[in-house]
């Protein structure tokens, strides 16, 4: 259901990507050091994560599995929404992790 959406309305997956990219940013910056909101905004991203990754969305069974590789272009638009549905809880990891870093620097 989200594949059809996505192959009919190919500029989606592209916008939401670069709104994702542009906006953590800005969130990264002002997250900086609320590590408490980092990490409960990084728990409340990984809801459509499980949601979309693990939930079956038919009830059918196929007996093969096939493993392929594909860049993300903006033509391949179910890989560039798998992408862009891993960045914002990775950036929120990030900034929850801090790696010794503070919004004032080292």
């Amino acid at each position: 259901m989200v594949t059809t959406f996505l192959v009919t309305h190919r500029w989606v997956s592209v916008t939401v990507f670069g709104v994702i990219v542009l906006l953590g940013l800005l969130a990264g910056r002002w997250l900086a050091g609320r590590r408490r909101v980092s990490w409960t905004l990084f728990g409340l991203t990984l809801v459509p994560v499980v949601l979309l990754t693990l939930v079956p969305s038919s009830r059918e069974v196929f007996e093969r599995c096939a493993v392929g590789w594909a860049l993300p272009t903006p033509g391949r638009v179910e890989v560039l929404a798998n992408v862009s549905l891993f960045i914002p809880p990775v950036l929120l990891a990030a900034v929850g992790g801090d790696g010794g870093l503070s919004a004032t620097g080292p």
